[in-house]
């Protein structure tokens, strides 16, 4: 604790190490007295006040004014497990001179009816003593243990002080339980290392350790997390050695969301947006970010406030763009009218950049590094796909829609395989008959996926003469059940926006309009195969392999929904 000193002109000043007792002599008629201890007394101490443990320690002050010299000390008594140790400062400055003694209690072995006393001049009128009596002293109740309370995941912006708390909660990092109550011997940790990671705000009006009885409190004048990252904290001993585990602390990163498509026509007006998402702030107004101030001695909730301003850049093809209607007046969002006018690709940067406020201190470097999320986007501008048709002679399978120049169709009967197997035991209980394809547009040997809604036509299997279903295998893991209708002609054709593996499933006319859903089962399966992306060239092959973990996924935990189309008569 910081104890009080007396007069700024100091003429002299003696340290002397003494407990001896005064002998004979006059005291002058202004001579004052007082002994004082913060850590026991007063309204709200810090020592153990709950009970005095084995290595506690405590201290008292006395202090002594006189207008003569003083060459008299305190008289210093314990019982045999206390020690009572004095350091004395003698200071003189016009006409005037004060002693002031800082006395160490050390609690040394544990006993009943345990005392200390300090005497300050002893056997006169100015006489004063300061003693604690019927003293139990144990041994501690157990080993130090700590504990975090600075959370381990934090969003930017998240603030770190909570309005109305004490000092010891307002900036406590972590706490030590069952540890030696040791005026200014107390725990702390690498508070170097972690100011120097530049994630958090700090307050500057408080922090340091402390102590209330037997728990020791690590502070810091944490008061906001500012920049993403991750550092490592570790809690010291008074010593200085490594206390407890390292403990880690990260400020999570903020994602930047857009509806970008990654392909858009020409001739498409488009309104893109954006959002930064994944932090503790709310969206205001960017003017009104730009008038706050960054520290408030009044306000620790509020001080070092975190806001983003948003930004778009066309990096590569501006030229193909025409821009309008831009809204960029909200910290945590924005939107613009895009109009495509060229063929080729847009590429974009997407910002939002920390707003410095008002008022920034000198000592203040919270601001020094300021931080700006980013993300790069890349738009296609393509032509419209024109409607065509392919047919596979073979198969007599056909697909019409915006189909890419050059593509052909095929389907292949699954009639054998984990996935055949796990299709089978599922659809088994709603119907014995059922065909498994694999229906696909090829470019040479790639897998492609159509540029929109197409119609895939197929003939009827044979012996189908039910109400006919057909399901498409989801990637997620669901069965979709497609519009779909008999054709005169004995050829069964549905709509689908991109394709896959496809079950036709026969059920008796006596079924009703919502047949039962297969049973789930679990069959065994590899991994599943990533999902076709909607661009030429780039869509991984459907293969049977892939399609088996997400068979697998399907008949786990997927609910068919079934809409069924009669035969045309």
């Amino acid at each position: 604790m910081k104890k009080g000193r007396w007069l700024a002109a100091l003429l002299s000043v003696s340290l002397v190490f003494s407990a001896a007792v005064p002998t004979a002599w006059a005291a002058s008629s202004d001579r004052t007295v007082q002994i004082s201890s913060g850590d026991l007394d007063g309204p709200d101490p810090d020592g153990p006040t709950d009970g005095f443990w084995v290595g506690d320690r405590v201290t008292v002050t006395v202090a002594i004014e006189d207008s003569q010299e003083i060459s008299e000390r305190p008289v210093l008594e314990s019982s045999d497990n206390i020690v009572l140790a004095a350091q004395d400062q003698v200071f003189s400055a016009g006409g005037r001179y004060r002693l002031e003694e800082t006395i160490t209690i050390d609690f040394k072995a544990a006993g009943a009816n345990s005392y200390f006393r300090i005497v300050a001049d002893k056997g006169l009128a100015t006489e004063k003593v300061y003693e604690k009596t019927g003293l139990n002293v144990t041994a501690p109740a157990g080993k130090p243990t700590l504990s975090y309370r600075l959370p381990s995941h934090l969003k930017l912006g998240q603030a770190l002080l909570t309005e109305g708390a004490n000092v010891y909660d307002q900036f406590s990092i972590a706490t030590i339980q069952n540890a030696l109550y040791s005026d200014g011997q107390l725990y702390d940790y690498n508070r170097d290392t972690v100011a120097q990671s530049a994630l958090f705000a700090y307050h500057h009006d408080a922090g340091g350790p402390g102590a209330k009885g037997h728990t020791s409190y690590i502070k810091d004048e944490i008061s906001r997390a500012m920049h993403p990252g991750s550092v490592v904290l570790q809690a010291k001993t008074p010593s200085g050695s490594n206390f407890g585990a390292p403990y880690t602390v990260t400020v999570e990163e903020p994602k930047i969301e857009t509806n970008a498509p990654q392909k858009i026509k020409l001739g498409s007006v488009f309104h893109f947006t954006t959002k930064l998402e994944n932090t503790a702030l709310s969206n205001e107004k960017v003017e009104d970010a730009k008038k706050k101030s960054a520290y408030d001695t009044d306000d620790f909730v509020g001080s070092h406030p975190l806001a983003f301003a948003p930004k778009v850049e066309i990096l590569e093809g501006a030229e193909l763009v025409t821009r309008s209607g831009g809204d960029y007046s909200n910290t945590l969002s924005s939107s613009e009218t895009w109009s495509f006018t060229g063929l080729g690709t847009v590429k974009l940067k997407v910002q939002y950049a920390t707003i410095l406020p008002q008022n920034i201190p000198e000592y203040c470097d919270c601001y020094s590094n300021p931080y700006t999320a980013e993300k790069i986007i890349e738009i296609e501008v393509t032509k419209e796909t024109p409607i065509t048709t392919v047919t596979n002679p073979d198969s007599g399978v056909s697909a019409t829609g915006p189909i890419p120049a050059g593509c052909t169709v095929a389907a292949d009967e699954l009639t054998e395989g984990e996935l055949y197997d796990a299709v089978k035991a599922s659809v088994n209980t709603v119907s014995d008959q059922f065909q498994l394809l694999d229906i696909c547009l090829l470019d040479g040997d790639q897998t492609v996926q159509p540029d929109g809604s197409i119609v895939v036509t197929l003939p009827v299997p044979d012996g189908f003469d039910g109400l006919l279903g057909v399901f498409r295998l989801e990637e997620d893991g669901t069965f979709t059940l497609l519009d779909s209708i008999d054709n005169e002609d004995g050829t069964l054709s549905f709509l689908t926006e991109h394709l896959s593996y496809y079950v036709i499933v026969n059920f008796d006319d006596s079924s009703s309009e919502e047949p039962p859903v297969p049973d789930q089962v679990t069959p065994s399966a590899p991994d599943p195969a990533p999902s076709p992306d909607s661009s030429r060239g780039d869509s991984p092959n459907t293969g049977d392999a892939g399609i088996i973990g997400v068979a697998a996924l399907a008949l786990l935990g997927g609910a068919a929904v079934l809409t069924l189309r009669k035969k045309a008569q």
